[in-house]
């Protein structure tokens, strides 16, 4: 497992003489624009640890201050930029021929949005806030205190459009209202609560970090998604959270996806196909995005829930014939989302130690579904009465968090029928068994109470336990992986193994 660090796969990397003969195509209209004429720097957007402190330059346009992040096909697709307005200050008004969404991070203020026919709208906001400015609208941002810098991060699709008509005047000095985008509508700009499906149907978010989400078990981990379509942009946005001691399901897709960590603590694992993950620490402020499909997969290795904003190009989202991104669909039938069952053990523990260093271990209930997904259903027995995990589930978070069913065992029957009970106390070993159709015992397990138990691994064994079984004469050796090679038993494996 490496450390982040550059942003390319060190297989994609070609001598300097080939690099040569295409060094003149390496810069763009659109990069000669931010460094020449904005008199910006443009750094990598790939892992930049925190977007409250990266130091920022003075934008002389803007009146304010700012720095431009390019990921691997900016050129193609979007950028970032992030920008600071000064105590009392408020930015040069623009307009422009490419659509932008913006997230406060700190400080509070108002913006205005005009067009040509002069309807103007002026709303306010704070950290958190999420809108989009719609297309080529006049507009201009307002620092309300007299004595905070206001801070925000915006993602645009300028890197495309600036490079088709290489005309930065014709880009921000045209004159055109777009009346399907922006009409003056007098509630453009306030908080709605409609949703189709994932989607909220809104132009504006007064706060990301509280805002309710949507069950989302597709994702994994029993978390919440939420997706948003400001100002009929072609970009777009989600927001996902993840419970503690829980991660999302590995998947890629597309690039430009900038991935903002809105709360929580914990790393991403990025990696190109081929090649080791690379880990990617991350806090509050933290953004991420990930290269074309680039492997990728976040977890929560902190004490509170995470969530995290996701700002895109419609690029990003490779779909099925029905509409669906294929990084919401199983590996299994041909998307780009890899199930809990068949990740590596090597992930899983790299997770469990680094929720140690907060006392903290997943919980196999959040995995219920995965089990399901491979016709298994769980059953938790204990020698308590049905009474007492009545009580149990209404009074613990933790007990109250199981969809599988909790059966009673008070007269040990069940217990002893697996040669589990403890006589001395009359309670159960932690033990935990696998039993095939057929009523026959495929794996055992038998802990120390202080000992925990792993969901993902019983999850691997479980996976091979269905794989033999229709697998005539084929054996899964030890740590064995969906995937991997398994052997065929015989004289000429006596001594190798």
């Amino acid at each position: 497992m490496a450390d982040g660090g550059n942003t390319e796969g060190s297989k994609t990397v070609v001598s300097d003489g080939m690099a040569k003969k295409f060094a003149s195509e390496k810069e763009t209209p659109y990069t000669k624009w931010v460094r020449e004429t904005e008199g910006l720097d443009i750094i990598s957007s790939l892992y930049v640890p925190n977007l409250y402190t990266v130091a920022l330059k003075p934008w002389a346009r803007r009146e304010g201050k700012g720095l431009f992040l390019n990921h691997d096909a900016s050129r193609t697709s979007n950028d970032c930029y992030i920008c600071e307005i000064d105590p009392g200050k408020k930015l040069a008004p623009q307009r422009m021929l490419f659509e932008e969404m913006i997230m406060i991070l700190s400080g509070r203020g108002s913006t205005s949005v005009w067009n040509d026919a002069g309807d103007r709208i002026t709303f306010e906001w704070g950290p958190g806030a999420l809108f989009a400015i719609p297309l080529n609208c006049s507009h201009q941002h307002f620092n309300a205190s007299g004595k905070d810098p206001v801070r925000f991060v915006a993602v645009t699709n300028a890197p495309p459009m600036i490079n088709v008509y290489e005309d930065p005047d014709f880009v921000f000095g045209t004159a055109r209202d777009f009346k399907d985008r922006f009409n003056g509508e007098p509630d453009y700009f306030s908080a709605k609560s409609e949703t189709e499906g994932f989607k909220l149907i809104t132009n504006f978010v007064p706060d990301a970090v509280s805002l309710p989400l949507i069950m989302a078990k597709e994702r994994g981990a029993g978390g919440g998604h939420i997706r948003f379509n400001f100002a009929k942009s072609s970009m777009n946005a989600h927001i996902s959270q993840f419970p503690v001691g829980t991660y999302k399901k590995c998947h890629r897709h597309g690039p430009g996806a900038h991935v903002i960590i809105l709360s929580g603590e914990g790393y991403s694992l990025m990696w190109p196909e081929g090649e080791e993950p690379r880990h990617y620490p991350w806090e509050v402020g933290t953004l991420i995005v990930p290269p074309n499909m680039w492997w990728h997969q976040h977890f929560n290795t902190g004490p509170t829930p995470s969530r995290y904003l996701a700002f895109k190009y419609e690029g990003v989202a490779v779909r099925n014939s029905q509409g669906v991104p294929k990084s919401w669909i199983s590996a299994r039938i041909g998307g780009d989302q890899v199930d809990y069952a068949d990740e590596s053990q090597e992930v899983r523990s790299m997770f469990t130690d680094a929720l140690a260093k907060h006392d903290l271990e997943s919980d196999m209930a959040q995995f219920y579904d995965e089990f399901k997904e491979l016709g298994v259903e769980i059953y938790a027995i204990s020698t308590d009465s049905h009474h007492v995990h009545k009580a149990w589930h209404d009074s613990s978070e933790a007990v109250g968090q199981p969809k599988f069913p909790m059966l009673g065992d008070p007269t040990g029957a069940i217990t002893r029928s697996f040669d589990v009970m403890i006589e001395e106390t009359g309670e159960a070993h932690r033990a935990t068994f696998l039993i095939d159709p057929e009523g026959n015992v495929k794996v055992a397990e038998i802990h120390a109470d202080n000992i925990g138990r792993s969901a993902k691994d019983f999850l691997r064994k479980v996976k091979a336990a269905q794989y033999v079984a229709t697998s005539d004469g084929e054996v899964c050796p030890a740590a064995w992986e969906p995937g991997d090679k398994t052997l065929k038993p015989g004289i000429d494996l006596v001594g190798k193994i």
